[in-house]
């Protein structure tokens, strides 16, 4: 469970994330979204949730870790339990979609250099990426991008996937393409966490949480 109690964030004078207050459960197959219109907050939420920032007041929780702990303990436990998705994709232009995929298992002690491309091998494979494993982003689609950055945000087989605006910069038939990708997930049992404005994701919500000037103003469990 990622418990988030009373949480504000704010930015000098400017308040991004007001009083939030919502429990995220780890169930069996689960899509959560935040929805609301460019500067509500759910980006700001997402980076709070995922640990990549710190709470001005309030806490939150991620599997029993508070985000009091020490950075060593944060970054660890971000490691094992969540999977990022940005916007923009992230991925090294000087590496393959395989070594792109590869990079997060190369510093986890739990793998070997076969296991490592034998799992990134088997993440785009998942994705429909196989006879792209050899391509450089240049060479990929916007698409094809972020089914890649989907598949290494499973690499250390997180509980959570966090997922900022993933279909922003995408075209409406590349957008399905990926949105197919988190129902693959979630047959996978994971938690899916996605921050977006778009009508079209907001159709896959199990739960569809709506965001206004920071606070949270409804949830509605959808299915």
């Amino acid at each position: 469970m990622i418990s988030v109690n009373n949480v504000t964030k704010s930015f000098g004078n400017v308040t991004a994330v007001s009083d939030f207050s919502f429990q995220f459960e780890a169930e069996e197959g689960h899509i959560y979204v935040i929805r609301g219109v460019s500067g509500s907050g759910k980006s700001t939420l997402l980076g709070l949730i995922g640990y990549l920032d710190t709470p001005t007041e309030g806490t939150i929780n991620l599997e029993g870790l508070s985000i009091a702990s020490s950075h060593k303990e944060k970054s660890h436990h971000r490691r094992e339990m969540l999977g990022f998705v940005f916007q923009d994709f992230q991925l090294n232009p000087a590496y393959t979609a395989l070594e792109n995929v590869m990079v997060p298992l190369l510093i986890n002690p739990k793998y070997t250099l076969k296991d490592t491309k034998e799992r990134a091998h088997e993440l785009l494979n998942l994705m429909g990426l196989t006879d792209r494993l050899g391509h450089y982003p240049s060479q990929l689609s916007g698409g094809e991008k972020q089914r890649v950055s989907i598949a290494r945000a499973l690499a250390n087989e997180p509980k959570y996937i966090l997922a900022d605006e993933p279909t922003a910069n995408l075209d409406l038939e590349n957008e399905q393409l990926v949105l197919d990708q988190f129902v693959k997930l979630k047959a996978l049992h994971k938690t899916i966490i996605i921050a977006s404005h778009s009508e079209q994701t907001w159709e896959y919500a199990d739960t569809l949480l709506t965001m206004k000037a920071g606070r949270l103003i409804e949830v509605r469990h959808v299915k």
